[in-house]
């Protein structure tokens, strides 16, 4: 089998059912089917399902395959026992399928998974005369990647929606709902209003308790989640997060130039009368604009990088010198630098206005610590720093929680320069990434 296919445990007991067949070189060519898109149209509908399969000739084959159901009967005897078992039934809320599912099953005589071929009911239009033919064999393959991604496609194939049968029962939780990724646009909260008077606290963050949280974050995460079948997610994740994490160190510690988290961008303009505020759109494009408060004609915008380059030589002992704009970036700027240098940091999937998908490094809050510095560095950013001018908008809306927005701006700004040197197109999802 591929290493691409069956990386679940319950998308390998799927699988057996193409073991001991030797119909010459179907099977292999079944799986290159299914790797290079040959399988169009997939459809699971109860227990049948059907697919159209590019082979050799111009129309695509029809393949039926139809899964022995479960009974009423069946489904009781299955839940009753599940239902003796409360570590069970927490993951399954979880919509985690523990492996103790198949004992429990096969104990009970009920086949979850199919042991052989011949436990299926096949169809193809093909003119082959072997069952599976590589046609068959290309869609049982595919359906092992979806039941990688959801194991309980496998119960739904015997007409059996456990999720359901559990909440027949009372067993409910919202654990078990669909997860949909946020969109950005749901992210950006206006700024609240009534904040003339606005003053700085004066806090001055203290990074060094900032715990490393590096390694515990890393350990979070599968080494083979279904969404990255081209190997060890989790090894090279933490491969590329630890090169931007020594270099944070080495700037902080060592005296480094910053250079390699900024991608070399020379650094702008600024002085003690300058303002700035951070413009962002909800396609997670961002830039500052400067502003001289001696001289509001000379207003100019900098990609995010240049900004911070300048920020970074303004001494923090000095920052009250500063407009209280820049002063709050170049806490935010310090605060991100020292959240990268302890892998305080989180990769968070969102939805942008484009209905593309992209990463935005944010502080990891889960840690009090981080939380708090976070939330005290709120205080810090005068109103309307950050503002969003949503895609087909003329008006900028200001946004509330500045220091986070600022913050993971800064992150992914340094995270995203720090890997650039990444081979690029080794998977769409290890580029979002990095």
């Amino acid at each position: 089998m591929a290493s691409t296919y069956g990386l679940t445990w319950w998308g390998k007991e799927w699988l057996r059912s193409l073991d001991n067949i030797d119909y010459s070189n179907r099977l292999p060519r079944g799986m290159r089917y299914a790797r290079n898109g040959s399988v169009l149209k997939l459809s699971i509908k109860s227990n049948i399902i059907t697919a159209s399969v590019q082979g050799s000739r111009v129309r695509p084959y029809r393949v039926t395959i139809v899964v022995p159901p479960f009974f009423e009967d069946d489904i009781k005897r299955l839940m009753d026992e599940l239902l003796q078992r409360p570590t069970i039934i927490s993951r399954l809320l979880n919509r985690e399928l523990d492996p103790e599912v198949l004992a429990i099953a096969q104990r009970l005589g009920l086949k979850v998974f199919p042991q052989q071929w011949t436990d299926f009911k096949m169809q193809c239009s093909c003119p082959d005369w072997a069952v599976p033919c590589k046609h068959l064999a290309a869609v049982i393959y595919t359906i092992s990647h979806e039941i990688d991604n959801n194991p309980f496609i496998v119960f739904e194939l015997h007409r059996v929606d456990l999720l359901a049968e559990l909440k027949k029962r009372g067993i409910h939780s919202s654990a078990g709902e669909m997860i949909k990724v946020p969109e950005i646009k749901s992210m950006m909260t206006k700024a609240p209003k009534g904040t003339e008077g606005w003053q700085p606290s004066g806090y001055r963050p203290d990074f060094t308790t900032i715990p490393d949280l590096t390694i515990p974050l890393v350990n979070l995460l599968a080494s083979h989640p279904p969404f990255y079948p081209q190997g060890d997610f989790k090894a090279k994740y933490a491969a590329q997060l630890l090169k931007a994490v020594k270099a944070a160190n080495d700037i902080i510690n060592n005296g480094k130039p910053i250079d390699k988290l900024l991608g070399g961008a020379e650094p702008v303009a600024i002085n003690h009368y300058s303002e700035a505020r951070l413009l962002i759109d909800d396609n997670l494009q961002s830039q500052f604009k400067i502003i001289d408060s001696a001289d509001a004609c000379a207003a100019m915008s900098a990609p995010p990088a240049a900004l911070m380059a300048s920020l970074h030589e303004v001494r923090i002992g000095f920052i009250s010198d500063y407009q209280p704009s820049l002063a709050a970036l170049k806490l935010c700027m310090a605060c991100a630098l020292n959240l990268l240098a302890h892998g305080a940091v989180i990769p968070q999937l969102i939805q942008l206005h484009n209905k593309c998908f992209d990463i935005l490094w944010t502080p990891a809050r889960i840690d009090k610590t981080v939380a708090g510095i976070i939330d005290k560095l709120e205080a810090e950013c005068p109103p309307h720093i950050v503002r969003t001018l949503p895609v087909g908008k003329k008006r900028e809306v200001s946004l509330d929680n500045a220091a986070t927005w600022i913050v993971s701006m800064m992150l992914t700004e340094m995270i995203g320069n720090c890997t650039a040197s990444t081979q690029r197109g080794y998977s769409d999802v290890y580029d979002m990434f990095f």
